[in-house]
């Protein structure tokens, strides 16, 4: 497969996640920061990005099993997450964040534990769209 069209499959697949909402304008911010001295910076953040979700995701799984209603410490797992999904763009990953956080705050365990799905699944579904 040629350049141009690997071109145009990365701009069509950006597109569909911007279209659905897995990203936001924050991830064109990070596509400004790419430039002729770095020219891999997006695809680096973006590698980054998932092996740090991946393993924040993992810590927080573990933290509802070993820790159950320790909402301060659930919470501070999804703090770090949303501040990853903020930083790179992750809208709709971010939005489950929130409401995982308002669940905590609320003490609701069921609204708390029904999240990490939410958000594992966004997480599988947006980094399918990177491999």
């Amino acid at each position: 497969m040629d350049y141009s069209n690997l071109r145009r499959q990365a701009a069509s697949m950006k597109k569909v996640l911007f279209d659905q909402g897995h990203l936001d304008e924050q991830f064109r911010q990070v596509e400004d920061l790419q430039d002729e001295a770095s020219p891999n910076f997006v695809e680096e953040v973006v590698v980054v990005f998932f092996k740090d979700s991946g393993r924040l995701i993992s810590n927080l799984e573990q933290a509802l099993e070993k820790y159950p209603r320790d909402f301060n410490r659930w919470d501070a797992y999804m703090q770090q997450l949303k501040g990853s999904c903020s930083s790179i763009g992750a809208s709709r990953m971010k939005n489950e964040c929130m409401s995982f956080r308002d669940n905590c705050g609320k003490g609701n365990v069921e609204g708390s534990v029904s999240h990490p799905l939410h958000i594992d699944t966004q997480f599988s579904e947006t980094s399918s769209l990177f491999s």
